[in-house]
């Protein structure tokens, strides 16, 4: 399998100094948290219009049987799945989304099926404005990697008492 584009980025850095992302450190584990895709909050998001490009099989079967999750969807619950697991380790701080994505390995993602989300920090960086977190995390059924997910995410210096 070739590499994702964000996979063959240099993400080596030695960053010093950071304030925001002070309590983490590149290796560092996310998870394993229990995930589950919400088949009825996906149909509400995509009532709402909040769905870009909707498709029936977001709601109803798919060429791979059930419902399958929208790649906001699969967005969402991974960048949830990792808040919650690096809450309390990243200092408060307005957070931007740089990158992400998502590769489906033995995917579709399925609705309202259980899976065990895990991740890992690739690299910390830091720009004259940002401290910038890489991290990639997976859903996995058993001992199959369903999809994986590399996402960016930089925090406002200008945001946080840190920087005050």
């Amino acid at each position: 399998m070739s590499p994702r584009s964000l996979e063959a980025r240099d993400l080596r850095h030695e960053p010093t100094g950071l304030r925001i992302l002070g309590g983490v450190r590149q290796g560092d584990p996310i998870g394993p948290v229990a995930g589950r895709i919400d088949g009825d909050a996906q149909g509400a998001r995509l009532d709402q219009g909040l769905v870009t490009e909707p498709l029936d099989w977001y709601r109803t079967t798919s060429p791979w049987g059930p419902a399958i999750a929208s790649p906001s969807t699969i967005i969402s619950v991974l960048t949830n799945a990792a808040g919650l697991t690096l809450l309390g380790r990243i200092g408060e701080a307005v957070g931007l989304w740089g990158a992400f994505e998502i590769r489906n390995v033995h995917g579709p993602v399925f609705v309202d099926t259980d899976y065990t989300l895990t991740g890992r920090i690739v690299a910390l960086g830091s720009s004259p404005k940002t401290e910038n977190l890489w991290y990639d995390m997976a859903i996995h059924d058993g001992e199959r990697t369903i999809a994986t997910m590399r996402n960016l995410t930089r925090f406002m210096k200008a945001s946080s008492v840190l920087y005050h």
